[in-house]
């Protein structure tokens, strides 16, 4: 078994400008494994993503004809009746195909933060890894992010419902002339509250992956230790990371509802659905260096281990001495 440990080879932490270059870097350490990871996880969401357009449209414009069919009909006639009752169907289909896209974009979207992670992760290292042992330590390990990502969900939930309760108080006490300002600052609150917790949670998820036997609230409460001292940073970094996948995201509506009017629409829609996977395949890099530039300033190292072909487990994180 061969062993080393990951030096301070930049004595000087990085900055904002530094962890997102060096993330940009990563793929240039391992071409044919990044090459694969980048493949095995845009394929799938790319085609996930642009057949949620394409099939639930439809679904949206038959209830839409039958809403306006219902108010043309004479209140509690057969007709109504009939079209109420193929209303209901209609909502209940988009509900069980939502539920169902959502299961299994979940899916292929953990299966990428994990491939991307671990493999930014040993490239970071500066080890080779190879498609096999990745894979092996991607479906030994797969509870472990899944737990935690679980995990953030119900927070993310219980965030959104204390935001509307607390607004739902605090307006009670606005005067009238000062709601429009009083909202207007409550949701920028909401948002930096939200992007600071955004950096928690990645920085868990990266956690829950590269480290052994951390996961869920032990994840999140490692994340939470790790960020100290670099919260402001961190806050830019998921900043920018967000306004870039809003960026893609607000581009892909605009295609969505100019569709039938521009020219080459199918083609600008799947360019941007994989233009918004590469940027989040960037911000999971992104949220590994940061990972790694948390536990230099911490001083902890992280130990590889290599054994055969197995490499399970790879990375072996231990609180420098």
């Amino acid at each position: 078994m061969k062993n080393s440990t990951i030096a301070d080879e930049k004595t000087e932490p990085l900055g904002m400008l530094g962890i997102l270059k060096d993330a940009l870097r990563l793929p240039l350490k391992n071409k044919n494994l990044m090459l694969f990871v980048t493949v095995s996880s845009i394929l799938p969401l790319s085609l996930l993503l642009l057949s949620h357009q394409l099939l639930l449209r439809p679904l949206l414009v038959d209830l839409l004809i039958h809403m306006t069919l219902l108010s043309g009909e004479r209140k509690n006639s057969k007709e109504a009746l009939e079209t109420m009752t193929q209303i209901r169907k209609d909502v209940k289909l988009i509900l069980a195909f939502e539920v169902a896209y959502l299961l299994v974009v979940s899916i292929a979207a953990l299966f990428a933060l994990a491939t991307t992670v671990y493999t930014a992760a040993t490239a970071y290292a500066g080890k080779h890894l190879t498609k096999k042992q990745l894979l092996s330590r991607v479906f030994a390990t797969w509870k472990r992010p899944l737990l935690t990502w679980v995990f953030i969900f119900l927070l993310c939930l219980s965030y959104f419902i204390l935001l509307m309760i607390c607004f739902g108080v605090l307006s009670l006490f606005v005067p009238s002339k000062a709601m429009a300002g009083f909202s207007i600052a409550f949701i920028f609150m909401g948002l930096g509250g939200l992007i600071y917790l955004v950096t928690v949670w990645a920085l868990a998820m990266v956690v829950s992956i590269v480290e052994d036997n951390c996961y869920g609230v032990e994840a999140l409460e490692k994340a939470i230790a790790l960020i100290k001292g670099r919260r402001v940073q961190g806050f830019f970094l998921s900043l920018v990371l967000v306004v870039l996948e809003g960026v893609m995201s607000s581009l892909l509506r605009v295609v969505e509802k100019g569709r039938g009017k521009m020219s080459g629409e199918i083609e600008v829609g799947v360019v941007l659905i994989i233009g918004s996977c590469l940027v989040k395949l960037y911000a999971d890099m992104v949220y590994t260096v940061f990972y790694f530039e948390c536990k230099k300033r911490h001083g902890e190292k992280v130990k590889i281990e290599e054994a055969g072909n197995t490499l399970l487990p790879l990375l072996n994180v231990n609180t420098a001495s």
